[in-house]
């Protein structure tokens, strides 16, 4: 019965760490600051993991400026990009 509960125990610590760093569930939105003449600064919509929100690194979903889809990404999306 001991063994069970340590298993238990790995198995929750596993998965509470997996959720940290590669579950995107934190709105994270990329403004993206292009020429005058644009005119607008569009925002691309990220979700970023818990771990990524903490420490700067982590699994994310959305996508960056020079990206044509969205994915799941390794590493963290920057708040701000530039067409510039």
């Amino acid at each position: 019965m001991k063994a069970f509960k340590w298993a238990l125990l790995g198995i929750c610590v596993v998965a509470l760490v997996a959720i940290f760093v590669f579950a995107p569930i934190i709105y994270s939105p990329t403004t993206v600051y292009g020429p005058i003449h644009l005119q607008t600064c569009p925002r691309y919509p990220n979700w970023e993991s818990l771990s990524c929100w903490a420490f700067g690194f982590g699994m994310y979903y959305g996508r960056t400026v020079f990206q044509p889809n969205d994915s799941y990404q390794l590493g963290c999306p920057s708040p701000t990009a530039s067409l510039l």
